[in-house]
C-alpha cells in the first residue's frame, strides 16, 4: 500500500525537468500519516525501481535460490518490503587503488578510503571488508580512511531495521566492531566522525 501511495507522490511531485523535490515527497507523503525523511523515502523509491529486483512468491523455494546464488558467488541483496521478501544480484566490484603523488613535497603516499560498512546488519560483507584491507596493506597502504557508517545504527526511520540486524543496539555494534574489524600490524584506521 505505501507503495503504491509513494510512487503516486513521486509521480506528482516531479517538475518540469524530471528531477523529483524529494522535499516535496516528504511533505505529501506524512498528509497521507506516513513519516520518513527525505533520504528514506529517496531509497525507499529507488529500491521500487531496481530492474533486477525479484519478490519471492514461494519463501522456501526463493530462500534456496538465494542461497544458490550466492553459493555460486553472486552478490545478492535481500530485504523485507511490505511484508515481503525481495532479492537482487548485484555485479561484484572489483578492487582497485588509486596512486596520486603530493606536488608540495613530491612524495608519494598511499592510503585507502573506505565507508559504509554497516556493521551490525546482517549483510555487512566481512570477507570482503577483509580482502579489501589485505589488498590494500600489500600495495603498501598503512593508513585507512573510514568516512562513515561504520555501524548500522538504529533509525527512528527505519522501523523495521533492527530485523536484518546482526548485533542491535550500540553496545551490541561497538562490541561487533571492537572483535570483527579488520586488525593488522602496522596498520592505522582513522574514522571520521560527523556531528553526534
Amino acid at each position: 500500500m505505501i507503495d503504491k501511495q509513494l510512487e503516486q507522490v513521486v509521480n506528482k511531485c516531479g517538475n518540469l525537468n524530471g528531477k523529483i523535490s524529494w522535499i516535496d515527497v516528504q511533505a505529501e507523503m506524512e498528509k497521507l500519516g506516513e513519516s520518513g525523511s527525505t533520504e528514506m523515502w529517496r531509497s525507499r523509491w529507488r529500491r521500487m525501481h531496481r530492474p533486477g529486483k525479484r519478490r519471492v512468491k514461494d519463501l522456501q523455494g526463493g530462500v534456496q535460490e538465494i542461497e544458490r546464488r550466492k553459493a555460486a558467488g553472486e552478490n545478492v541483496q535481500v530485504w523485507f518490503q511490505d511484508g515481503e521478501l525481495w532479492y537482487e544480484t548485484k555485479p561484484v566490484q572489483e578492487l582497485g587503488t588509486m596512486e596520486f603523488t603530493h606536488l608540495a613535497v613530491r612524495n608519494e603516499i598511499k592510503i585507502a578510503l573506505l565507508g559504509d560498512t554497516h556493521i551490525g546488519s546482517d549483510k555487512t560483507a566481512w570477507e570482503e571488508l577483509m580482502a579489501f584491507y589485505e589488498y590494500a596493506y600489500n600495495q603498501g597502504v598503512r593508513d585507512f580512511y573510514h568516512d562513515g557508517d561504520m555501524t548500522d545504527g538504529m533509525y527512528k526511520n527505519r522501523d523495521n531495521s533492527f530485523y536484518e540486524q546482526d548485533a542491535i543496539g550500540f553496545q551490541q555494534q561497538l562490541d561487533m566492531v571492537i572483535d570483527k574489524y579488520p586488525k593488522i600490524d602496522g596498520v592505522t584506521t582513522y574514522f571520521i566522525t560527523g556531528k553526534i
